[in-house]
C-alpha cells in the first residue's frame, strides 16, 4: 500500500508495512509520532522485562546466535471495540 493512498482517510491511523515506511512518512503526518511513541514503549517494555539485550555486534563472538526482531505495525481495538495505536 502507497502511504499517499493509505492516508487518504483523514479519520484512519497508517499502519506502515515496514520500519522503513515509517521512517518515511513526512513529519507533519499526525501518525508519525504515534508510532514513535508505540516503538519506544514497546522497546522500554522488552528492556525492563530483560526479555533481551541490545548489544553491539562487534562485541559478539563469531558464532553467535542473533535474534532479530521486526517491528509490526497495526492498530488493535481495545475491550470497548474503539481503535488503540
Amino acid at each position: 500500500a502507497s502511504i499517499e493512498a493509505s492516508m487518504a482517510d483523514a479519520d484512519a491511523v497508517f499502519c506502515p508495512d515496514t520500519y522503513k515506511q515509517w521512517k518515511q512518512l513526512p513529519d507533519n503526518s499526525p501518525d508519525k509520532p504515534l508510532w514513535a511513541d508505540s516503538m519506544t514503549e514497546e522497546l522500554e517494555a522488552l528492556l525492563d522485562n530483560k526479555t533481551w539485550l541490545i548489544v553491539a555486534m562487534s562485541s559478539l563472538p563469531p558464532n553467535a546466535n542473533i535474534i532479530t526482531c521486526k517491528w509490526i505495525y497495526k492498530v488493535k481495538p481495545n475491550a470497548d471495540g474503539f481503535n488503540i495505536a
